[in-house]
């Protein structure tokens, strides 16, 4: 009898994962995530649900790094000269909470300096910084900035963090700002629909912040 419950068993929990990742058919193609700390840490469940939906991701993050690189801990400049040459379809960047929000002409020629090699990239999804952390100074600004971007570069589109994690503090860490497992699989869930179904222009020119 025990041996009997374990096939169905074993199906559903199959399913459930499938239901979860969902299964596409987009003909590999290559999708590039990059970012700070959040996007290092669900690298693993972000290249799960893409690869699922039958595309090639190359997911990196870097811990600390930044949209203007004024703590010298990563040059994203560079390496997304590298990957545009990969010619991918779609380019998610996460980045923003590491910055600061006074910044002023800094932040936007330094957002400028890493869409500047995507520009016949199709489609770039920025996700903005979130605004109810002590790490960014003034994300606000931060989310404007990006938002006025859209405006020099047509292919850019703004994901809104925020109302994904409100009303869930059991995702977040102790410190209020990174993810456990449960919230990197729900941020790559977010990336995954993001990717699959393009914002409208009303929303992208009014992101969630």
């Amino acid at each position: 009898m025990n041996r009997q419950l374990l096939v169905p068993t074993a199906l559903i929990g199959v399913a459930a994962l499938v239901s979860a990742v969902g299964i596409g058919n987009h003909g590999g193609q290559t999708v590039v995530v990059v970012g700070d700390s959040l996007t290092a840490q669900s690298e693993a469940q972000i290249g799960l649900v893409l690869t699922a939906d039958d595309r090639r991701p190359i997911v990196e993050g870097r811990s600390g790094s930044s949209i203007t690189n004024r703590n010298a801990v990563f040059d994203w400049s560079a390496r997304i000269n590298q990957l545009a040459a990969l010619h991918p379809a779609v380019v998610v960047i996460e980045l923003g909470t590491n910055d600061c929000g006074n910044c002023g002409q800094d932040l936007d020629a330094a957002i400028d300096q890493l869409l500047a090699p995507l520009r016949h990239v199709e489609r770039v999804v920025w996700l903005t910084a979130q605004t109810d952390v002590e790490v960014t100074t003034d994300p606000a600004a931060v989310n404007e900035a990006l938002r006025k971007a859209t405006v020099r570069w047509p292919n850019l589109q703004i994901l809104g963090i925020a109302g994904l994690f409100a009303g869930h503090p059991e995702w977040p860490t102790g410190d209020g700002v990174h993810f456990n497992d449960a919230g990197s699989t729900e941020l790559a869930t977010l990336l995954r629909r993001a990717i699959d179904a393009p914002s409208p222009p009303d929303d992208v020119q009014s992101p969630l912040v």
